[in-house]
This record gives C-alpha cells, structure tokens and sequence, in this order.
C-alpha cells in the first residue's frame, strides 16, 4: 500500500491548534479513500487527529526533527510527504530532510506543494521579490533588540506603526498601534520583556530532549 507522512504541528505558537487538527483530519480522510496510508508525525500529543484512528494508521508524537522524520520513512516507506498542515516549521524541516538527499533517493514526492515553493517560502528575500513581481503588497517587518532599532525602522514609515509584539507571541500577546515615540518606547519595553518571559518559558517547559 502506499503510504503518506504527514507533518503536523502543534499549537505552540500559532494559537491555531484545532483548526490545524480539523484540516489533517480532513486530508487524511481524503487520502484513506483512495487507499493510501498515512502517518502522521506531529510534536503536540493533544492533537486529536493523532487519536483518530480511521484516518490517521500511524500517529506518531515525537519532536520535530530530521531524524525523526529519516526514522519515520525508513520505517514506513512513505512515496509522498505533506509539508502543508505543519506551519512554517514544516516547510523548514522537509527542506532540510530534502537537503540529506533522502528524498531523491526513495523516490518519494511533495504532495499539495512543489518543491521549489517550499524553498521560495522559506527564503524571505526570493519570496518578497516573488511577491513584488507579482504586485502584491507586502509588509515592512523587523526584529529588534531595543528602543534605537525600533525607532531607526519606524523613521522612513512613519507613524502610526501597526503592529508591535513580542518576538515569540506563544501567548495572546498584545499587539499595539503606535502613534508616536513615546508610545513605540512604551510598546517595545513591553515586547522585549514578554519575548524574554515566553523565552525563559520556553526552554523551562521544554519536554524534549536536547
């Protein structure tokens, strides 16, 4: 039987959990009536899709990773991987599996996206110069470290500034509309220390190994 890995994705930053659970669900059923079987790796074991055992023939809860997905298709022999219902750490991770050269040698396919998209998605530059031939519009964005940065980004715009957040929003973290300097100082001290607190966070509840 042919077989589909599928890489899914928590919610651990997205907020986004169910509907990426309903979406995996929804493909999974498609591909089982056509026959085909499916594994599912994701790194969130309260994903629900991971319990549904009449789409899903091999959940699989483990970190996100090379190896785990090198494992994974040396286990189950999978022709075709779907990097679409992951995020964007999805599409990073299959181009890096890609790049180990595991792919050309089984054979196995992108299934719902091409190949050079999913590299294109994950190089801002090639894809903001894609977007721009293709006249559509795009947004300003940086990361900064302080006041300065923010406000050296801010000095071609011009307020209002739309969105300042934090860097890592694991929370439904506030994001603010400035309209002036004290209010960008005030917003940026608040985002750097919600950054610093999800961070500390982060590496504190961290369940997987390094």
């Amino acid at each position: 039987m042919t077989a589909v890995l599928i890489i899914g994705a928590g919610a651990d930053d997205l907020q986004h959990g169910s509907e990426l659970d309903q979406a995996t669900v929804e493909v999974a059923s498609a591909l089982k009536k056509h026959g085909l079987e499916t594994i599912l790796l994701s790194d969130n074991p309260f994903s629900y899709a991971l319990d549904d055992d009449r789409v899903i023939d091999h959940p699989v809860v483990a970190p996100l990773g090379v190896k785990q997905v090198v494992d994974l298709i040396n286990r189950f022999e999978p022709t075709m991987i779907i990097p679409t219902l992951g995020s964007r750490h999805s599409f990073e991770l299959v181009q890096a599996v890609s790049e180990t050269g595991i792919f050309q040698e089984r054979g196995i396919h992108y299934c719902g996206v091409p190949e050079a998209t999913v590299r294109q998605v994950n190089n801002p530059v090639l894809l903001s110069q894609t977007l721009k031939q293709l006249g559509a519009s795009t947004k300003l964005i940086r990361t900064v470290s302080d006041f300065q940065g923010a406000a050296d980004l801010v000095a071609p715009v011009g307020y209002p500034v739309r969105i300042v957040r934090a860097a890592l929003p694991k929370k439904q973290a506030p994001r603010r509309i400035v309209h002036d300097s004290r209010e960008l100082q005030n917003a940026v001290a608040a985002g750097i220390q919600e950054s610093r607190q999800e961070r500390a966070e982060r590496w504190s509840n961290n369940p997987w190994p390094a």
